[in-house]
């Protein structure tokens, strides 16, 4: 099961105690049979889904990803991935910034944060033109009772943001909205055979992102605490991608994201850097969204005033260089 199934099960599985411990029979409402969705995707058109992603793939190649900075070095086995996470909040009047320009311009949360990712991706990459994937519901409106299903239904696809010239971030993100729109009508289409249909193939990106924006109910509801017996304080959630870096975002009064990586392929340091570089853009967005994309800067104070400083005496400068 995915994500989303998370609040569905705990809610089951509430009803289901609290019958047993009342002795009350419970009636649980009628579930949609996955097979539902099953038949759903096969009546899909797979050659037309194929068709838009070439097409929006199309003159892409070269790819875009941050340096690694680990060890390189051909690991095997348990040795090759060390997970490490870092959580990174963002307060309560920059998610609320953040929430006002998507008030403006009419667009998701998502795709908002889609095109600052894909700004800081530019900035590393020196390049006007990135992809990299991101995790989509896969839970299409059209499949009735989808929302209250139990099943696995995520997929990965590439998410391109190019910006045109002197092109403003207002404007970008109005057309990355509009993008996501489009795509959605085709997220059923397997990563492995988009990718199969591009120049890249499984070099079209090298990391993902993940908005984890679904119902999560992990607490038994109001006045259930008593009858239960017990209450839900708190929920932690482990896991591991195939990518060496993951970016997951939650969305909320404080908007936080947590940077999960691979510590043999990024240091610590460099996620660090890369969270402040994040942080960076999105100031500049906040204070003026209709910024050319040309003029946001990512470097800090502290590294533009080290830059005019000079090269430091010491050898050893784990900085990064731009």
């Amino acid at each position: 099961m995915d994500g989303w199934c998370i609040g569905i099960i705990f809610d089951d599985f509430t009803r289901a105690y609290l019958s047993l411990k009342t002795g009350k029979p419970q009636e649980l409402g009628p579930v949609t049979p996955f097979r539902s969705y099953i038949q759903w995707l096969e009546r899909q058109d797979k050659q037309e889904g194929l068709q838009y992603w070439q097409k929006y793939l199309e003159g892409y190649r070269q790819p875009a990803s941050f340096r690694k900075t680990g060890q390189m070095n051909e690991l095997t086995g348990n040795e090759s991935y060390q997970v490490k996470r870092d959580p990174f909040l963002l307060d309560e009047t920059t998610t609320a910034g953040l929430n006002e320009i998507a008030v403006k311009y009419q667009v998701t949360m998502n795709s908002l944060f889609r095109t600052l990712w894909g700004i800081l991706l530019q900035k590393y990459n020196n390049t006007g033109d990135v992809i990299y994937g991101a995790v989509v519901s896969g839970r299409s409106p059209e499949v009735q009772g989808i929302e209250h299903m139990v099943g696995l239904f995520i997929n990965t696809v590439p998410v391109r943001i190019k910006k045109q010239g002197d092109q403003q971030f207002s404007r970008l993100l109005q057309e990355v909205q509009h993008q996501a729109i489009l795509s959605n009508a085709y997220e059923y289409v397997p990563l492995a055979e988009i990718q199969a249909g591009c120049l890249l193939k499984g070099n079209l990106f090298d990391h993902i992102v993940v908005f984890e924006n679904y119902p999560l109910q992990v607490k038994p509801g109001p006045g259930e605490e008593q009858t239960t017996g017990f209450e839900v304080e708190n929920m932690e959630a482990n896991y591991q991608t195939n990518y060496h870096l993951s970016i997951i975002v939650n969305p909320g009064k404080y908007l936080s994201l947590i940077f999960g990586y691979n510590r043999l392929v990024y240091e610590d340091y460099f996620i660090k850097r890369l969270e402040e570089h994040f942080f960076q853009v999105i100031k500049q967005v906040i204070k003026n969204p209709e910024t050319p994309i040309k003029d946001i800067e990512i470097l800090t104070e502290e590294e533009k005033a080290r830059i005019l400083a000079g090269p430091p005496v010491e050898t050893g400068d784990t900085g990064y260089d731009f």
